[in-house]
């Protein structure tokens, strides 16, 4: 799983720039959006190597961002805290998480609007809405030991309980 996840935010991320540079350098004008994630911005104890890939894409596209400064292309990175999506499942976050993670949750429409309205922009870092943006600017006022253990509390996993039916095939998800 976790090298799925280096896999898809780092490795997949480098084909695709790499592939499409080339030919977005010869348009008139060409948009680049990558997308990074708030945890980029501190360490994430139980979501480590999630949270260290997305590190890996913030400093790539404000590296690329810098090299592709004279050309046609615009760069931009999207930084999305949570999202009305199934991460936080996928995540095994607690309930208490959970319901803490609905209140602020952004649609994935509004993100879209956000992420999109910001690249025909040229805006080089998009972090949709004011609690995403203060998650990515405060952890650089606090102690590290401080980010972690609150970043260790939001995410420390939930215990889960599979329950199996006919020849244990999983049929439901408790916890």
């Amino acid at each position: 799983e976790q090298f799925g996840i280096i896999d898809v935010n780092i490795k997949a991320q480098l084909s695709i720039t790499h592939e499409f540079l080339p030919v977005l350098r010869k348009a008139e004008k060409a948009f680049l959006l990558n997308v990074c994630s708030t945890t980029a911005y501190q360490p994430v104890p139980y979501l480590a190597v999630y949270a260290a890939s997305k590190a890996f894409v913030l400093s790539f596209n404000k590296s690329l961002r810098y090299e592709l400064r004279n050309s046609s292309v615009s760069l931009s990175y999207l930084s999305p805290g949570s999202t009305d999506t199934d991460f936080v499942i996928r995540a095994r976050m607690k309930a208490h998480t959970l319901k803490q993670a609905e209140r602020f949750n952004m649609t994935p429409e509004s993100v879209a609007k956000i992420a999109v309205d910001g690249l025909f922009k040229g805006k080089e870092e998009i972090v949709p809405g004011f609690l995403n943006k203060l998650n990515a600017v405060l952890p650089k006022f606090f102690p590290l030991l401080l980010v972690r253990k609150i970043a260790a509390s939001i995410y420390e996993p939930r215990e889960v309980v599979i329950e199996t039916g006919v020849r244990g095939v999983p049929v439901a998800e408790k916890g």
